[in-house]
């Protein structure tokens, strides 16, 4: 009965159905990193920071998610590296001034 009742509301409600999940994944990692915080709380997080005036040029914003506030000359380890250019997680931190190994497995992306 349960799981018809899910489908159901998947059917008649998706959006609402989508807010719910993402708002329960919300509340699992707001969980986890209030524990991290309680294990560790001399460890720094880093937090997002505002996209204004920065190119990124990651597929999913990762190198926007990894941000370190102007970091120079750090290392990087970027492994699936794709294209150069138009899909990179790291070409904003070498940019930066930063260093880094990119491996790409695929020849058409190098």
């Amino acid at each position: 009965m349960k799981k018809r009742m899910k489908s159901l509301a998947k059917k008649i409600m998706p959006s609402t159905y989508s807010k719910l999940g993402k708002m329960k994944k919300q509340r699992k990692v707001n969980k986890i990193m209030d524990k991290f915080k309680k294990e560790y709380p001399n460890t720094k997080i880093f937090q997002p920071v505002h996209q204004n005036n920065i190119k990124l040029y990651s597929q999913d914003n990762q190198d926007y998610i990894v941000f370190f506030k102007n970091k120079k000359d750090g290392f990087f380890c970027d492994i699936g590296g794709n294209h150069p250019l138009k899909i990179n997680n790291t070409l904003y931190f070498e940019e930066l001034g930063w260093m880094g190994i990119a491996f790409e497995p695929l020849p058409h992306m190098g």
